[in-house]
């Protein structure tokens, strides 16, 4: 049983495999060029040794570091199964099934081939030796792979492509003094380090500026709701009319949306008072949301489009000016050399408990808000 589920699952997959090419292919063709993967073979089964033939390298260089490891640890643990398995099966299998307790000891059915069928005493030294066998086993394999995982990582973070990275050079310092919380005094902390330091970003809190980029991103996407409902019901009505008569079409012209009043084309086809519309919340700038029925009506579009121009001003205006924000005690601070950037990592720099305590390198900038 169990193996015609694993057929009809390894058919429906490689079945689907080749048609739903955005969940299982995406990166063939959804990456840059230099970044896409070559699309493997359409065959049933073709597919497997182009895969198990891929190189390390190009997994690195396509996928990165965190997919190559993943699929390391996969092939290890592959490699795990199907070892035991053609030497600890063929021994303990014929073992227990000949000298086990079988019928004459109430083993029946597939019992026999597990623990409650082993044999007398006298057979105990295959499971000992079999034990100590799969214990040698498997940590050979794990310090040979651990081995392996060191040398792929100090290659790719010695890189030329890595190595260059503004993040790969650059560490973040917490717990900065306010008597050390300015530029001159980070540089001339830091700089003792070999190629000295290349710049210095002491962080602020950009709270404020956070909700504003969140409220601007919800103004975009009711903006695309609105605009896409409009645009369905100038289809809608558009076709309806079109079967009723086909003279009321506009010539060479397809229902579009505009945020104008002018003559939009959307005015052909759908009544101004159709419209997407909001009811805006009684107190402005707060958590309270909106109540149907309370607070001024309004033309979700028209207000998307002003609160969107609003926001870019104000959000314009903060980045320009973002020295009134309060600082942080923390800090990044770049490196001319990776080796410094690591050797600041795991410096002492300060004597004095909970000061410059914490320092983490290579800061994802996607982690970086």
């Amino acid at each position: 049983m169990s193996a015609l589920v694993f057929s009809a699952e390894l058919i429906i997959f490689v079945i689907l495999k080749g048609r739903i090419t955005e969940l299982y292919q995406p990166r063939t063709y959804s990456l840059p060029e230099d970044q896409r993967h070559e699309s493997p073979p359409t065959g049933f089964f073709s597919w497997i040794p182009a895969v198990l033939q891929t190189q390390d390298q190009v997994f690195l260089q396509k996928a990165g570091l965190d997919a190559l490891l993943f699929l390391r640890c996969l092939r290890i643990l592959s490699k795990m199964f199907a070892g035991l398995s053609l030497i600890v099966i063929p021994t303990l299998i014929p073992l227990a099934v000949v000298h086990g307790k079988n019928a004459q000891g109430g083993v029946q059915g597939l019992d026999r081939l597990s623990w409650p069928n082993i044999g007398p005493p006298s057979f105990y030294w295959a499971h000992l030796v079999m034990a100590l066998l799969v214990a040698t086993f498997v940590c050979r394999i794990i310090y040979t792979e651990m081995i392996e995982y060191i040398r792929i990582r100090q290659t790719y973070l010695a890189s030329p492509q890595h190595r260059t990275q503004a993040f790969a050079n650059a560490i973040l310092v917490t717990d900065i003094p306010k008597r050390l919380l300015s530029v001159p005094m980070l540089s001339r902390l830091y700089s003792v380090f070999p190629g000295g330091v290349r710049a210095i970003w002491i962080n602020r809190d950009l709270t404020q500026l956070s909700r504003k980029i969140i409220e601007r991103k919800k103004m975009a996407r009711a903006l695309e709701a609105a605009e896409m409902k409009l645009i369905r019901l100038a289809i809608r009505s558009s076709h309806s009319r079109e079967r009723r008569a086909e003279s009321l079409k506009p010539r060479g012209k397809e229902p579009t949306v505009g945020h104008d009043d002018g003559s939009q084309i959307w005015q052909h086809y759908v009544d101004p008072s159709k419209r997407p519309c909001k009811r805006l919340p009684i107190i402005r700038g707060s958590w309270v949301p909106s109540i149907p029925f309370v607070g001024t009506k309004v033309d979700t579009i028209q207000h998307c489009w002003q609160e969107l121009a609003r926001l870019n001003d104000e959000i314009r205006a903060d980045q320009q000016d973002f020295n009134k924000y309060p600082l942080l005690t923390s800090a990044f601070v770049q490196f001319n050399s990776q080796e410094a950037a690591y050797m600041a990592c795991q410096s002492l720099v300060q004597c004095a408990s909970w000061c410059l305590d914490s320092h983490f390198l290579e800061a994802s900038p996607e982690d970086v808000k």
